[in-house]
C-alpha cells in the first residue's frame, strides 16, 4: 500500500506553472532587442543582402547587435564556433528569429508583426505606448501598413506613423474563463492518468486498489489544471496585446524517469 501510495505521489509531481510566463516576445522596433534578447541567446539573422546566419548573441545595444557565428558541418551535424563576430545595427537586418542548440528555427522576434493590429474592429479602445515612453488612450479608427488612425477625446483624429509607436494594448475584452477552466481541466487529467497508470503498472500487484488511486489522482489532476486554466485566463482578461504580437503559445508534456534510492517514478511538465 505505502508502493502504491508513493507512486501515486511521485505522479502527480507536476510542474504547473506555463512556460509562457518565462516566454520572450517580439521587439517593435531595433532599439527594443534589448528588452527580449540577452547575450548568449542563439538566434537566426537575416542581413538586407537576404544572407543568413546563425549564432550567438555576443554582444547587444540599442543601436548593435553583435552575433558569435556558428556553422553545422558534416553528417552527423558538427557544430563549430568560427570565432567570427557579425556586427549589425539598425538598417542591416530584415529579421531575427530564436533557435535552439541544435540549430533549430524558433519563433519570430523581429521584425514585429502588424497584421492583429489591422484587423482590431472599429471603435475598439487601445492604450498605445509611444517610443518616448508616453502612454495614450484613444479608440481604434483604422491602419495601414504602416500608420495607425486613432480617435482621441472629443472625436478628435490622430495619425501615428508605426515607427512611433512602441506597443499597442486593446482593453475592454470579455474574455470569459470558461474555456481557460476546460482546457485546464483536460490538460491536467490528461498530464496526470498516464504517468499514473505507468506507475501502477510498475509496482504490480502490490497497488491494491489501484483503479481508486488512478480515478483519484486523475481527479486531483484535473482540478489542478482547472485552477491553473482559471488563474491564466483572469490575468488575461481585459486586456491583448496587438503589438508587438507575442508569440503563440504551444502545449508541451514531458515525462522524465525519476530514480532514487528507495522509489521510482515520473516527473511530468506542463509548459503552455
Amino acid at each position: 500500500m505505502k508502493q502504491c501510495t508513493r507512486a501515486a505521489i511521485l505522479a502527480l509531481c507536476i510542474d504547473a506553472f506555463p512556460a509562457a510566463a518565462r516566454a520572450h516576445g517580439m521587439a517593435a522596433a531595433f532599439d527594443d532587442l534589448s528588452r527580449v534578447l540577452k547575450v548568449g541567446d542563439l538566434v537566426y539573422v537575416t542581413d538586407m543582402a537576404g544572407v543568413t546566419i546563425w549564432g550567438g548573441v555576443h554582444q547587444l545595444s540599442e543601436s548593435s547587435l553583435t552575433v558569435a557565428v556558428r556553422e553545422q558541418t558534416g553528417d552527423k551535424g558538427t557544430i563549430t564556433i568560427t570565432g567570427e563576430k557579425r556586427v549589425f545595427s539598425n538598417g542591416d537586418l530584415t529579421r531575427i528569429s530564436r533557435s535552439n542548440a541544435l540549430g533549430s528555427e524558433g519563433t519570430l522576434i523581429y521584425p514585429a508583426s502588424w497584421e492583429r493590429v489591422l484587423s482590431v474592429p472599429p471603435r475598439a479602445e487601445l492604450t498605445v505606448v509611444l517610443e518616448t515612453g508616453e502612454k495614450r488612450r484613444y479608440r481604434f479608427g483604422s491602419a495601414t501598413a504602416d500608420t495607425l488612425r486613432l480617435l482621441a477625446s472629443g472625436g478628435r483624429e490622430e495619425t501615428l506613423a508605426r515607427g512611433q509607436i512602441r506597443r499597442i494594448i486593446r482593453r475592454g475584452i470579455n474574455d470569459p474563463s470558461t474555456d481557460g477552466l476546460v482546457a485546464g481541466t483536460l490538460i491536467g487529467a490528461g498530464a496526470v492518468f498516464a504517468p499514473t497508470t505507468l506507475a501502477l503498472l510498475a509496482c504490480g500487484a502490490e497497488c491494491h486498489g489501484a483503479g481508486t488511486f488512478l480515478a483519484t489522482t486523475t481527479a486531483i489532476g484535473a482540478g489542478i489544471g482547472a485552477a491553473i486554466g482559471w488563474i491564466i485566463d483572469e490575468a488575461h482578461k481585459g486586456t491583448e496585446q496587438v503589438f508587438p504580437a507575442p508569440p503563440a503559445r504551444a502545449l508541451r508534456i514531458d515525462v522524465l524517469p525519476t530514480v532514487g534510492a528507495r522509489s521510482r517514478g515520473l516527473r511530468v511538465s506542463l509548459a503552455f
